[in-house]
């Protein structure tokens, strides 16, 4: 198993104890600015035996022991629990899916998958203990020549987290930490609202003039501070490979279109072959 990060996020990678080291699982921390999160991405193997028991159990404990409590926790991958429904939280009444079920419900955790990942299958699942964490998620095309849908997901956080490699830019912000509100609050005393009220019937000009009062009181009451940012530079891949890439993007939408076609699905098979 192996997790593939944007050098610019500059993740932190989690030490799990030698007690789980039989584990397909790796754990790291993502910093951006105030806030962290900790991915764990897993896999556990599609049997549901005593062996299966086993493994799942020492899954749970090891994510359990590792989760934060300071921060936000995200597990993915590929759990091989095809007989949970995630759109209801049930299960059939198997240790192994009920042992993972109870897991999810107890600690709070939200599953955001909501599509098959492989077949007609939900293999691949996003977890988080934060419901607002994921703004959305869909389905891609398979990685290389994976037989699982990618899992596209967004995640609701600051865009400025990472350090990319690129150019400054300094843009002006107020500083609301350096603001005078008492002489924002004894200039906005003055104002005679009743006139601004007499003089605008209509409830959007009014409010419009509200605005702009305000704002006119920010502009001489807070400070403005200059603030450097960084443009990211995006490498590009050749041209051909960009049209490979976009033609097996097509291949696959029309195979899953079509999923009893087996010319489409050759067509896409030979195409990420290539790529």
């Amino acid at each position: 198993m192996c997790i593939f990060v944007h050098r610019s996020l500059q993740p932190d990678q989690v030490d799990v104890n030698d007690t789980y080291k039989e584990l397909e699982l790796l754990c790291f921390d993502l910093i951006c600015n105030t806030r962290k999160l900790r991915f764990f991405c897993a896999y556990r193997p599609p049997c549901n035996d005593s062996s299966g028991q086993v493994y799942l159990d020492l899954l749970l404990k090891c994510i359990t022991a590792y989760t934060g409590k300071c921060c936000t926790s995200v597990i993915l991958g590929d759990f091989n629990l095809p007989n949970i429904d995630w759109n209801t939280y049930s299960c059939i009444n198997n240790y192994v899916n009920s042992a993972m079920l109870t897991f999810v419900i107890e600690l709070g955790f939200c599953q955001f998958v909501n599509f098959a990942t492989r077949g007609c299958n939900l293999l691949d699942i996003v977890l988080a203990n934060d419901p607002l964490i994921v703004s959305s998620v869909e389905a891609a095309p398979p990685l290389g020549n994976s037989d699982h849908n990618t899992v596209k997901f967004v995640l609701n956080m600051d865009s400025n987290c990472a350090n990319h490699d690129s150019m400054d830019t300094t843009t002006e912000e107020y500083n609301w930490y350096k603001a005078d509100f008492n002489g924002m609050s004894n200039y906005l005393n003055t104002v005679d609202w009743h006139g601004m009220l007499y003089s605008n019937p209509s409830g959007l000009s009014f409010w419009s003039s509200i605005v702009d009062t305000l704002w006119s009181a920010v502009s001489m009451f807070v400070p403005l501070r200059k603030v450097s940012h960084r443009l990211t530079k995006r490498n590009h891949y050749p041209k051909p490979i960009r049209r490979l890439i976009t033609k097996k993007h097509r291949l696959w939408k029309w195979w899953k279109c079509c999923p009893a076609d087996g010319n489409a699905y050759q067509m896409y098979c030979d195409c990420a072959a290539v790529v």
